[in-house]
């Protein structure tokens, strides 16, 4: 049948559906229905958001019979996957990814547009009640649950159980053939039958979720008409109480869709896996399926959902295998990949599809619940914690012959931890992720797609080479693993080069400071700065040299990661969007946390810090409204902060950093010298407010008052002239706040030591002099007793975590625009503004 024509039958189908009542049994309808052959964009093109939305108002049986009836069909062919189902279960994952993003819309708060015909709060709430009950209320698809005759599971865990099912389908999204392996025949307590037949076909569950037959029949029974119930067992809540050890690695490799972790075993030849197209494009099909049913939040505003809390849960199937499926896909893809020029840039759109929606799969899992519980290994209990000890330098995730075998040691997790509120299965993989190889794996998938954006941009060949388009999310996925797994955040500081990740974080970051829709971007850079600069070694590994070019106007400059570092940030707050001020205090946190070990600084990135100091100190800065006065006055404390840092731990080798201060020294001397007079008269000229009239006895001449002067407008609640001027408590205690002793005494005693050299040479003195007399200079005996070093570490809170979710979810609405998954007139989680093109 041709396009054309398929999408003429089923615009009548949906037509008739939004005209009149289609009863479950019209079998003639629905098979018709789901045999058309429409492809994602026919579908997607057909339901409009006003025709859903028409059809849920006008015909909320039909709809809700179309949605049973795809889900019975899925859930058929999870019973019986054999082939000649699979045309009509991919019509269903369309339909269902349309239509699941319009079920889930606020329909009693936000339902007020006029061609819904909802007039009364009534009417609304009467159809927020039919909705609920469709996805959670008792569905009409029959299941046989032992010990309850006629159980029936609702629809939204169906969906998803089902969902998750079909991407380890055998012939549809895998090649699915199960391996024995003598080494873990005891590992379900059961032996391998028919040793030496052949082997055959057959779907394995962790959780048992579906039982299925271990044999595919030579001739398969034909399609069933119309599946308004499954006859046969789709369990998916267990006793969690009486189960046993839940493992956390996969029962079998062989339906992971990449090698990776979870399938790795040390001194074993990686098996081969074939990168079937059809596969991947069933992958994204049913993902986007999955993707559709975890958006809940996008309508809702709250980051809970019952329908991640069902893909998240431990009797969610096949979530073991769906996690190393997602992680070994994404971290196992090298955008710069190729021998030759244009080798990458040519072919593999599909590839790279299933890659982006595989890392927003996973941030989307991995935002959900509470933090993930620690297992316990497979032969004592012990904790699984410490496995790293072996002391292996970086890269050797590589030498299989040389990592301990505790690191590949099985670990298992109480199933009682399931019942806990907020458990998520997927959080507690990523917590229990351990071992060199699977460390090195993920910091190099990391490494290869956030360097291949500044890579592409930055080739001898324009266009040679296609870097990641997903780097936001991989930052997400990124921040995610730093937060729940502190080995994971260890190794990759200790044993990987981690300038590998900063050198790209402030590439987005340099490259996008004026760019008003990568604000978010910024801000997720910054955060995950903010969190490795809290440990030592990390501050300390940004000494090693800098020598990578960026396709950036960065400043000419011979340094180290920490000088790029600096650079960065003043580039930001200097010369960045305002609506990036927010992030300043972020920004120079990450630098006074370094600052105790940066060693030799150049002259370029230390200039950069002195001037963060100057622009904060301005007159236009100290004498603002009240608020922003004390935000600015709070970033100069943290800037001095630095400069005391390098100056008491680090001044051996940072002579160029002590020539910048001298050179700047009347920065400092501004406020070590400030006066009441003075910043009283600097609050005048900000405000433009006219000096007080001296009286005077030379003039008889009585004048009328002068008018009194026009306020300015407040605005934004700026105190504006209502604040009175600064005086002599205000400036005391701005100079309390402002910890100005070591860099003052500094000055002090170098100062006439240049002044010396420069009187002796009559004025004529090289910069290389004065650093040669700096380098010889001894502070010792002349500098306040040393301070301790303060480090200020991320700590969570419940408004970045707010933030975390709207902003991921934010970049997977603008990234899912080729296909419209999810509509923007209806989202509460953030605001959708259409930008007009010229």
């Amino acid at each position: 049948m041709g396009a054309s024509a398929s999408r003429e039958r089923f615009l009548a189908s949906t037509d008739r559906l939004s005209t009149e009542t289609v009863g479950s049994d019209d079998v003639e309808f629905w098979d018709e229905l789901w045999k058309l052959g429409s492809s994602s964009e026919e579908v997607f093109s057909v339901l409009s958001p006003n025709s859903i939305r028409l059809l849920r108002r006008s015909h909320f049986t039909n709809l809700s019979t179309l949605i049973t009836q795809a889900t019975a069909q899925l859930c058929q062919v999870v019973e019986t996957p054999y082939s000649i189902y699979f045309d009509q279960a991919l019509n269903c994952v369309r339909v269902l990814t349309r239509l699941l993003p319009f079920v889930m819309e606020d329909v009693a708060e936000s339902e007020l547009r006029e061609e819904d015909g909802l007039k009364t709060a009534e009417e609304r709430e009467e159809l927020r009640a039919k909705i609920e009950d469709l996805c959670w209320g008792e569905g009409d698809i029959a299941m046989d649950q032992p010990g309850d005759d006629g159980y029936r599971e609702p629809i939204g865990l169906l969906v998803v159980h089902a969902t998750m099912h079909m991407l380890f389908l055998p012939q549809f999204t895998c090649d699915y053939f199960e391996e024995p392996d003598n080494n873990d025949e005891e590992e379900d307590g059961e032996a391998d039958d028919g040793e030496g037949e052949e082997a055959t076909p057959q779907i394995l569950s962790p959780t048992a979720s579906v039982k299925l037959d271990n044999l595919v029949p030579s001739n398969p029974p034909p399609a069933p008409s119309s599946p308004v119930g499954v006859s046969r067992t789709f369990s998916s809540t267990t006793s969690l109480s009486q189960a046993k050890p839940f493992a956390l690695h996969p029962t079998t490799s062989t339906c992971i869709w990449a090698y990776g972790p979870g399938i790795h075993k040390p001194g074993k030849k990686p098996s081969q896996i074939i990168e079937n197209p059809a596969y991947i494009k069933n992958r994204i099909e049913v993902l986007r399926l999955l993707l559709s049913s975890c958006s809940s939040c996008l309508f809702s505003g709250s980051p809970s959902s019952r329908w991640t809390s069902t893909a998240c849960s431990l009797d969610s199937p096949k979530a073991v295998e769906l996690f190393h499926s997602l992680v070994n896909t994404v971290m196992g893809y090298n955008p710069g990949k190729g021998v030759m020029p244009y080798s990458g840039v040519f072919g593999g759109e599909g590839k790279r599809e299933l890659v982006e929606l595989c890392v927003q799969m996973l941030i989307v899992l991995l935002d959900y619940g509470s933090k993930g519980v620690e297992g316990t290994l497979d032969d004592d209990g012990a904790s699984a914690a410490g496995d790293d000890s072996d002391g292996n330098g970086k890269g050797s995730g590589g030498n299989d012959d040389t990592e301990s075998p505790e690191q590949y040691r099985k670990v298992y997790l109480d199933p009682k931890a399931g019942n806990e509120e907020g458990f998520n299965i997927f959080r507690t993989l990523v917590r229990n992720m351990r071992g060199s190889y699977s460390f090195n794996f993920v910091f190099n998938g990391f490494s290869n797609i956030l360097n291949s954006v500044h890579l592409a941009a930055n080739t001898y060949l324009p266009g040679s080479m296609r870097g990641a388009q997903f780097h936001q999310e991989t930052l997400v996925l990124l921040w995610k693993f730093l937060e729940e797994n502190e080995e994971f955040e260890k190794w990759i500081i200790q044993k990987e080069d981690i300038n590998e990740l900063v050198v790209p974080i402030c590439y987005f970051m340099y490259s996008s400071r004026k760019d008003s829709t990568s604000v978010g971007l910024i801000h997720m850079c910054a955060f995950i700065l903010l969190k490795l600069s809290g440990s030592r070694d990390f501050c300390i590994a940004l000494n090693r040299p800098f020598s990578t070019h960026l396709p950036i106007d960065l400043p000419l400059f011979t340094g180290t990661h920490a000088d790029l570092l600096a650079i960065t940030v003043h580039k930001v707050i200097a010369n960045g969007t305002q609506s990036l001020r927010p992030l300043y205090g972020c920004m120079i946190t990450t630098i006074c946390n370094v600052s105790p070990y940066w060693r030799g600084l150049s002259l370029t990135a230390s200039l950069k810090v002195v001037n963060l100091l100057e622009i904060f100190t301005a007159n236009k800065k100290l004498y603002t409204d009240t608020p922003t006065s004390e935000e600015n006055i709070g970033h100069a404390a943290l800037i001095l902060e630095i400069f005391n840092n390098v100056v008491q731990y680090q001044f051996t080798g940072n002579e160029q950093l002590v020539y910048a201060l001298i050179r700047k020294k009347g920065a400092f001397l501004k406020l070590t010298n400030l006066k009441a007079e003075i910043a009283a008269s600097n609050w005048r000229k900000v405000h433009k407010v006219a000096p007080p009239e001296t009286p005077t006895t030379a003039e008889t001449t009585v004048a009328p008052p002068p008018p009194p002067p026009t306020p300015p407008a407040p605005s934004d609640g700026k105190v504006g002239l209502a604040s009175p001027p600064p005086d002599g408590a205000w400036v005391e205690k701005l100079k309390a706040k402002l910890p100005l002793d070591t860099v003052t005494r500094l000055l002090k005693s170098v100062s006439p030591l240049i002044d010396d050299m420069v009187t002796g040479k009559d004025g004529v003195v090289d910069e290389e002099d004065i650093l040669t007399l700096l380098r010889s200079t001894t502070l010792v005996g002349l500098l306040p007793v040393p301070h301790p070093i303060v480090i200020r570490q991320y700590r969570k809170n419940d408004w970045t975590g707010n933030w975390f979710t709207a902003y991921l979810w934010g970049v997977i609405f603008l990234r899912n625009q080729k296909l419209p998954v999810f509509d923007g007139d209806s989202i509460k989680l953030f605001q959708v503004t259409a930008k007009e093109s010229r």
